[in-house]
């Protein structure tokens, strides 16, 4: 049986910017699964940060953080822990619900944001920041595979490779086990799965 596979490719020009939820600052918010009016199950954003402050709440969320550009950001929870990003695509993963507070190390940096609400969803991160070639068997409802450097070619289950340009994020709906194959330098895959006893698509 061959799988079924739908791929899309979204650019800048889709990309929608949002105000932070605590006003003090904004969010390129690259794509979502909604979820009622308020809500979305998984979010995919770019943030700028360009002073220190106490992050967004989001309860109920799972987050992970890569850094992006810049020189570098601390990370401080209510719990004492701290986690410490200063290399590219360095990456943090700590519950939405707050507090975090944020310390930069040598000016603005930007940041890649996956979220995924808890009781829905959850997600697994692969990146590669050098040249590099990344081959995984997915099991995932849905795979997102974002160009944060130079293009890079994926292939899915062996088919010939779609490109996806730097600064875009290529979304793979898919209904069973697939191969997929990155080759390029600032690979972000994110694998997708849904909560035991969730619909797709939520």
């Amino acid at each position: 049986m061959v799988a079924m596979i739908d791929c899309q490719l979204f650019g800048p020009e889709q990309f929608v910017k949002l105000p932070w939820k605590n006003g003090l600052g904004s969010t390129t918010e690259l794509l979502k699964e909604s979820f009622g009016k308020s809500d979305f199950a998984w979010r995919l954003s770019i943030a700028l940060v360009s002073q220190d402050g106490l992050f967004s709440d989001f309860d109920g969320y799972d987050r992970t953080l890569l850094l992006l550009k810049g020189g570098g950001i601390t990370l401080e929870h209510g719990n004492g822990s701290r986690q410490k990003l200063d290399t590219p695509l360095a990456a943090a993963s700590f519950p939405g619900k707050g507090p975090t507070t944020a310390s930069l190390h040598h000016g603005p940096i930007e940041d890649f944001n996956i979220m995924t609400r808890s009781d829905l969803c959850s997600a697994q991160i692969h990146t590669g920041a050098g040249s590099h070639e990344l081959a995984i068997s997915s099991e995932a409802n849905l795979v997102l595979v974002y160009a944060s450097a130079e293009m890079l070619a994926v292939s899915l289950d062996g088919a010939e490779p779609v490109q996806v340009p730097v600064a875009h994020l290529l979304r793979v709906d898919i209904d069973e086990v697939l191969p997929v194959r990155i080759v390029g330098a600032g690979y972000i895959a994110v694998e997708i799965f849904d909560a035991p006893g969730v619909t797709p698509g939520h």
